[in-house]
């Protein structure tokens, strides 16, 4: 499939910065540091987004485009055609 490279790489991403969420975690609760845990929160964010565009991706791979499902296409070129 086309989109392989691209979720192994979302994958891969994923892997680490929900790894990097965990160290911070534990790490912010060993020191009692309310702003490491904070960024903690800020990464699992990250993680969310990261998530969601690996379902994109899979979404993506099952849907074919039609005049239906454009996938932004047409929006793209209208923009084109105003500027």
């Amino acid at each position: 499939m086309a989109c392989e490279p691209t979720r192994a790489r979302l994958l891969r991403m994923l892997s680490m910065t929900f790894g990097f969420f965990i160290v911070e975690v534990v790490v912010s609760r060993m020191t009692s540091s309310l702003s490491m845990l904070l960024d903690s929160f800020h990464i699992l964010s990250d993680v969310i987004a990261l998530a969601v565009a690996l379902v994109a991706v899979r979404f993506a791979e099952k849907t074919q485009a039609t005049n239906k499902n454009t996938f932004g296409r047409r929006a793209k070129a209208r923009l084109i055609l105003i500027e």
